[in-house]
């Protein structure tokens, strides 16, 4: 064989070499678990989005308020009623109970939540949880315009 020859044939098993290594390493860290930080992006992503989901109360006329109004009304005044004669928390318990379990189905990832609203360092005033879980990861925002905080924490 000619020296060029022997140099490219060199190089081309270098390459083969090279991502044999590479496609090992790519496997150990694809395997490798993911660490349990006790944070959640996605549970913070769905407590920005959650206060502009538009519930199924009215109050006044034929406009449905959102999840943020619903949420006051129901800390506020929880014995109020909707247009539909239903009282505001138990509206608010259907919306966020439906929009969690769309969000975060439980099943094999998700085994559990636990949502909470509450306003400062009070006692929640309201608790949604599902599933049997020891440890959660999650997050917590605040109800833009206001002293309540949302906090979603997940297990699975």
């Amino acid at each position: 064989m000619k020296r060029g020859q022997e140099e490219i044939v060199g190089f081309g098993v270098l390459l083969v070499v090279l991502a044999i290594v590479g496609v090992i390493l790519l496997g150990m860290y694809l395997r490798s678990p993911v660490p349990e930080s006790g944070l959640f992006p996605e549970g913070g992503s769905f407590l920005d989005a959650l206060p502009h989901v538009t519930s199924t109360c009215a109050l006044q006329g034929d406009r449905f308020i959102s999840a943020h109004e619903l949420m006051v009304q129901c800390v506020t005044q929880p014995g109020k009623q909707c247009a539909s004669e239903q009282r505001v928390c138990s509206v608010l318990n259907g919306t966020l109970t439906q929009a969690i379990h769309t969000a975060f189905p439980i099943g094999s990832r998700i085994q559990g939540y636990r949502f909470t609203l509450q306003e400062g360092d009070e006692p929640a005033t309201l608790i949604l949880s599902e599933g049997n879980c020891s440890t959660y990861r999650g997050d917590q925002r605040f109800l833009p315009n206001t002293r309540y905080s949302l906090s979603l924490f997940v297990c699975g």
